[in-house]
């Protein structure tokens, strides 16, 4: 079992960034190997929004491009869910996109963020062109690009939402706002 990107696209030579041809090129060296595989796809882990809480200890204000990116967060249980029941056996082979229940924006997670930590935070939406220029200094240029790029084709788009991890697990996927429960200490 390998967990990938949901960024893979599906029968082309060439991925569309960085990010997809890494994860792509381990599926194939996977796929090539001869042993059995499954791949899980996650297109948002909802640990990435772990970034918002170096921001939190200056102030109520959540500073980054995209605030109407739409992604479908997916708690990390339910990775570890859907790959405990892969490994019971019978997936060889398969691919699994991983999407958690709802879509929600970057702003409506830094809501749901400050209802939990009964803060009034807002989203301040900045220009992405600086924010990825002050990035490079400390990641690979075409990476951040990548994912902002990303970002920046789900804004005002609803993030697909799949029923994944309930058909392998048997329980709803876990929402944003359980995931913040989970991590509150984190934002604290």
């Amino acid at each position: 079992m390998f967990l990938s990107s949901g960024a893979v696209v599906d029968g082309v030579d060439q991925q569309p960034d960085v990010i997809a041809q890494y994860h792509r090129d381990v599926e194939r060296a996977i796929e090539t190997s001869g042993i059995s595989w499954t791949f899980l796809r996650l297109f948002f882990p909802a640990i990435n929004s772990l970034s918002f809480a170096m921001q939190l200890t200056g102030g109520d204000v959540i500073r980054a491009p995209f605030a109407n990116a739409a992604s479908a967060p997916i708690h990390e249980k339910d990775v570890a869910d859907v790959a405990a029941a892969v490994l019971a056996g019978g997936h060889g082979g398969l691919i699994y996109e991983l999407t958690g229940p709802q879509s929600v924006t970057q702003a409506e997670q830094v809501d749901i963020l400050g209802t939990a930590l009964a803060r009034p935070l807002s989203f301040e939406e900045l220009d992405d062109a600086p924010v990825r220029e002050q990035m490079a200094q400390f990641m690979d240029p075409a990476f951040i690009n990548a994912l902002f790029d990303l970002m920046a084709a789900t804004v005002d788009k609803p993030a697909p939402v799949n029923a994944n991890v309930e058909q392998l697990t048997g329980h709803t996927p876990r929402s944003y706002a359980q995931w913040v429960d989970d991590h509150i200490s984190d934002f604290a």
